[in-house]
């Protein structure tokens, strides 16, 4: 069988399986809006952080550069999970359009 589909570029017809990769591409965008979400929520609550401390008299600079943790940990994560996303976006079934179920 593979010789034959190998024999003619007409006959190199392969299942893309174009559902699963919709469903791939949903649940992956599902997850990054997911974590876009708790991103904005940590942001906020370090701008919230940092407003208190600007308004203390006691203003130290140690104090004033924030623990950025839990943001560089949430944009690893969305990063990660964006390559993915892309990658499985940019596979020949979609760019093609046709759809072998």
């Amino acid at each position: 069988m593979a010789a034959f589909r190998n024999s003619n570029e007409s006959f190199n017809m392969y299942r893309s399986f174009g559902t699963l990769h919709a469903r791939l591409l949903s649940l992956l965008e599902v997850e990054i809006t997911e974590l876009e979400k708790e991103l904005l929520k940590v942001d906020r609550e370090e701008a919230a952080a940092k407003r208190v401390e600007e308004q203390s008299w006691l203003r130290q600079p140690t104090h004033m550069e924030g623990d950025y943790t839990s943001q560089k940990r949430l944009v690893s994560q969305i990063h990660k999970k964006l390559i993915e996303y892309g990658d499985l976006n940019r596979h020949p079934c979609w760019l093609r359009r046709e759809f072998l179920t």
